[in-house]
């Protein structure tokens, strides 16, 4: 077995004394010798770079690190843009992510780059393919019968089923129509900063549907108490509140029964 480490150590010596050579060259003022002799030195250490990006974007491949995978298949482009290979790998990883319109937008791009007639009809056939994928790719969620969208929207947390209507306008009006998951709503201040703008940002548009809203205390008092103001529960029938501290508008007192639970210290 190939001791990799004394080989690659015997590389670089190798390396060092041809650059040393090109160096004494450069000395005795042989500019075209310098000039023949670093292209060919670049030309092969950009097909060795190659070679082994190839083969650690392969390795990547076989241990599904996609991440490192997709940086490979960015420096292949980098390395070389005259071959396919890099648009191939990357248009093969959007297209497994579900993002053939990237992959198409990636191959085109090589087509434009390469020079080989026959490898640009390659890449037309890769087009073609994907665009075959695009075509046929299922939107389960609009094509769901009723029943069955209200069953898989029943496991949705509150903040999946808020993002799942800002993903087109077929979604927000499928889901807006099962009122399953905003029959109740829980929320809590332990939510992310993220979570909350959603929340706050969407929450108006879904609350007509809401029977029972829960609050409960994270830390400190309730930063949801604020919506009960929005006059958008129109359904509502019963609120719960878990809270050592609770400051409610007076406008919003009398409008629903409130009944928290007693604090025990």
């Amino acid at each position: 077995m190939t001791n990799m480490p004394l080989l690659h150590e015997s590389a670089m010596a190798t390396l060092n004394l041809a650059t040393d050579e090109i160096r004494k060259s450069l000395q005795l003022q042989q500019y075209h010798k310098v000039i023949a002799e670093t292209s060919t030195m670049v030309n092969d250490l950009l097909d060795l770079t190659t070679k082994i990006v190839e083969l650690r974007a392969l390795a990547s491949e076989k241990t599904n690190n996609i991440a490192r995978e997709h940086e490979d298949a960015s420096l292949l482009i980098q390395l070389n843009p005259n071959s396919p290979n890099g648009y191939l790998r990357a248009a093969k990883l959007y297209s497994i992510q579900g993002k053939q319109s990237k992959a198409i937008q990636v191959l085109f791009a090589g087509i434009a780059w390469c020079p080989d007639q026959s490898q640009r009809a390659f890449l037309r056939q890769q087009i073609d393919k994907t665009k075959c994928h695009l075509e046929r790719r299922i939107d389960f969620i609009t094509q769901a019968p009723y029943d069955i969208l209200c069953n898989i929207l029943s496991h949705f947390t509150i903040t999946t089923a808020l993002t799942s209507i800002k993903v087109s306008q077929q979604w927000r009006d499928k889901v807006l129509h099962c009122p399953v998951p905003w029959h109740t709503i829980e929320l809590s201040t332990t939510e992310s900063t993220s979570s909350s703008r959603l929340l706050d940002r969407l929450l108006p548009i879904v609350s007509k549907y809401t029977k029972k809203l829960c609050l409960f205390k994270g830390s400190g008092s309730i930063s949801h108490a604020r919506l009960l103001v929005l006059p958008t529960f129109s359904r509502l029938q019963s609120l719960y509140i878990s809270a050592e501290r609770l400051i409610l508008p007076v406008t919003c007192i009398p409008r629903y029964p409130i009944f928290p639970r007693p604090y025990k210290s």
